[in-house]
C-alpha cells in the first residue's frame, strides 16, 4: 500500500487514514450527506503527510501520478462532486486572488473530468 499524497510505501506503524475533505469543512459547509461518500473520503496516507495536511483541502489530481494507489484512483470519481460543492462555497468567501484562481482552475478542469467519465459509463 502507498500513501496517496507522496507515494511512499506504508508500513504498519506508519499508516494513517486521511480524510480528503476534512470532516470539519464537511460540517461547516453542509455538503450533502456524508454517509454516502464517507468510505471514498478516507485514503491511506503516511503520518507525516497526514500531519502536514492537517485540516486543509488538497485538490485531487484529475490525472493520476504513476505512483497513485488503486484506492485513490477508485475514490477520485466519487469525491469530485463533493469537492466541486466545497469549492463553489469557498469561492464565495473572501480569499486571496491566487487562491481563487487555483480553485477556479481546478473547478473548471473537474467539470471536463466529469464529462469524460460520464462518456465512458
Amino acid at each position: 500500500m502507498k500513501c496517496y499524497l507522496c507515494g511512499c510505501h506504508l508500513t504498519k506503524g506508519k499508516t494513517t487514514q486521511d480524510h480528503v475533505i476534512p470532516r470539519t469543512l464537511w460540517n461547516k459547509y453542509r455538503l450533502f450527506d456524508y454517509s454516502n461518500v464517507h468510505s471514498y473520503n478516507v485514503l491511506p496516507s503516511c503520518k507525516r503527510c497526514n500531519e502536514d495536511k492537517d485540516s486543509s483541502v488538497l485538490l485531487l489530481p484529475l490525472t493520476s501520478p504513476s505512483w497513485w494507489p488503486a484506492e485513490a484512483e477508485q475514490n477520485r470519481a466519487h469525491l469530485v462532486q463533493p469537492l466541486q460543492s466545497l469549492i463553489r462555497k469557498l469561492l464565495q468567501e473572501d480569499l486571496e486572488d491566487d487562491v481563487k484562481e487555483s480553485l477556479s482552475a481546478w473547478l473548471s478542469s473537474s467539470m471536463n473530468y466529469c464529462d469524460s467519465i460520464q462518456t465512458f459509463n
